[in-house]
């Protein structure tokens, strides 16, 4: 169900509630409701309505990486080069989600949570174009959903818990969320404190404790 105008246009309030708790009768009313997204916007919180993203990409002096998830149908990892008489090259198949530069090396995301099944994996791209190639970094045992990169922290929110990427290495910060099932589409990072944007509104994460609070939009 899409968002009418009106409701595109309506201010969104929230109000901190009790985190659901499994089997909860409300997370089933919350993973019905609409996303809510997150972002930092010159250090202030600014809400919206969330929708979902396809794509990715990563400008470099080559050209540009696009990476594209379309859940349990695939994805695939591209480079246009800037060369326009070169046709586009594919990196890897895989539900790719996030693209960014470590140390002047290219790096993407995989994830994907289906049914039963929530995984995904870090890769850093090898080679030169057209001749690209990959190898992989890092596992991971939940889906990466939602990210956030600050200086050479990367913040992920995955299907039902929250890492911190540093120096290329992983930090539990929540092993296991509220939040499965409710669709991680953003995350904004102040510091220490880090907001995940959800269906039926939106957590507070204190990375150095691990503490999450829940804000459910108010109708």
């Amino acid at each position: 169900m899409l968002p009418s105008e009106a409701q595109l246009n309506r201010p969104l309030f929230f109000k901190e509630v009790p985190l659901p708790q499994p089997w909860d009768p409300m997370v089933l009313r919350l993973n019905k409701a609409f996303g809510y997204s997150v972002r930092n916007e010159n250090g202030k919180l600014i809400t919206g309505l969330g929708s979902p993203r396809y794509t990715s990409e990563l400008a470099t002096s080559a050209g540009r990486f696009e990476g594209v998830d379309y859940g349990e149908f695939g994805g695939v990892l591209r480079f246009f080069s800037s060369d326009k008489q070169a046709p586009p090259v594919v990196v890897k198949q895989g539900n790719v989600r996030f693209i960014f530069q470590h140390n002047g090396q290219v790096y993407f995301i995989e994830g994907l949570a289906h049914l039963g099944y929530r995984a995904g994996a870090l890769y850093r791209v090898t080679g030169t174009a057209p001749a690209w190639g990959y190898t992989q970094v890092l596992a991971f045992d939940d889906a990466p959903e939602a990210f956030a990169r600050e200086g050479d922290n990367l913040y992920i929110a995955q299907s039902s818990g929250f890492i911190v990427i540093r120096a290329l290495q992983p930090e539990v910060i929540v092993p296991r969320a509220f939040w499965g099932g409710l669709y991680p589409n953003s995350v904004a990072v102040f510091g220490d404190t880090a907001y995940v944007g959800l269906r039926g509104g939106y957590a507070r994460v204190i990375v150095s404790t691990g503490h999450v609070a829940f804000f459910k939009h108010l109708p």
